[in-house]
């Protein structure tokens, strides 16, 4: 209301108000902590899903009692130098489990298994198996642990004695592609073994006359490809997998336009592929040898998931670097071109990654 009067004369009233309530929709308490938190519906059930893109702990209180669905992918390897094999991608393991935390907290240690640097030392033509340059496990301290194996690291230039510039083996995840060999008789089988995460890298080879390749390391979902007589070509990685559509929320789709090559768009959760988006742990390319005067092809692709293209010849690709993988993909770096150096060498393996969901 208004004031009363006064010498100065009446005050004013003052203006009305409306406030309406009403009740909006309840936000759920989160059942567990650790990671990045985010929410996804997909066939009708609403999700809780933890994103871990650095080591920490996945932390539920004695009343959790859910269905986990998780996805684990290691460290992918470092591409060689010279000609060399790319990365093996880290292993890729996913499942469904009950996870009852019977009355008392769980506090499961998550560690993120680190990429491989790729090999910039100097081998000339003694060569370097891929072995020094793999990647790191991945694992989670469930009450049964998960662990999602290493990626091998890619085998660079050999000549004349064994191993003849071996891919890396590796128990669980992808072996990495055998470097350009060239012993006195024939061509060895020099890629990577990989495991039951993963698969094998490609051969490398060599011919006088049409030069020789790098094998592509191996992907999650299909085998680093290599060569065979008499025509070198290109090595290309092996792809990775699609994580489970659980995971696919829109909002984290990889979003990047560019570069050219595909399996090196990030910008979100994974990499394109053949089936859409969301691939993680494909393998590195290998560097390709291409004849005297060095022109024509660039290194090869890495595969769907985030693998590095192999670097090419300075004519095509200058430094002839191999590319590193995309990162918190698992994926391998390229093999790289040109003399072993910082500009020259192999591309550095992604570090790898683990999602955890339950119903919200």
């Amino acid at each position: 209301g208004g004031g009363g009067a006064s010498p100065n004369g009446s005050g004013g009233g003052g203006s009305g108000i409306v406030v309406v309530r009403y009740q909006i929709g309840v936000v759920a308490s989160n059942k567990a902590t650790g990671g990045a938190i985010s929410y996804y519906e997909t066939g009708g059930v609403k999700k809780t899903i933890h994103t871990f893109t650095n080591s920490g702990s996945f932390n539920t209180p004695g009343t959790f009692n859910e269905t986990i669905e998780y996805v684990a992918v290691g460290g992918g390897g470092g591409g060689g130098t010279q000609h060399a094999g790319g990365g093996g991608a880290g292993g890729y393991t996913t499942a469904s489990i009950p996870l009852n935390a019977g009355g008392s907290p769980i506090t499961a240690a998550v560690v993120i298994g680190a990429g491989a640097q790729g090999l910039v030392t100097q081998v000339s033509v003694s060569g370097t198996p891929g072995a020094p340059h793999s990647g790191n496990n991945t694992t989670v301290a469930f009450p049964t642990p998960v662990t999602a194996g290493a990626g091998g690291g890619g085998g660079s230039l050999w000549q004349s004695a064994p191993p003849y510039g071996e891919g890396a083996s590796m128990p669980l995840g992808s072996g990495g592609g055998g470097g350009m060999n060239q012993p006195p008789s024939g061509n060895p089988d020099n890629g990577g073994t990989g495991g039951p995460q993963g698969n094998r890298g490609g051969r490398g080879w060599y011919h006088e006359t049409y030069a020789g390749i790098g094998g592509g390391g191996g992907g999650a979902g299909s085998a680093g490809l290599g060569s065979g007589a008499p025509y070198p070509t290109a090595g290309v990685g092996g792809d990775g997998v699609q994580v489970p559509a659980t995971f696919r929320d829109p909002l984290s789709a990889p979003s990047a336009s560019s570069p050219t090559f595909t399996p090196e768009r990030g910008g979100g959760l994974g990499t394109p592929g053949p089936a859409g988006g969301y691939y993680l742990a494909g393998g590195g390319g290998g560097a390709p040898h291409p004849a005297w005067p060095y022109t024509g092809n660039t290194g090869a692709s890495g595969g769907a998931g985030g693998g590095g293209r192999g670097g090419g010849p300075p004519s095509t690709d200058p430094g002839g670097k191999g590319v590193s993988a995309v990162q918190n993909t698992g994926s391998g770096g390229g093999g790289g071109w040109g003399w072993p150096t910082a500009e020259g060498g192999g591309g550095n393996g992604a570090s790898g990654i683990v999602l955890i969901a339950y119903p919200t």
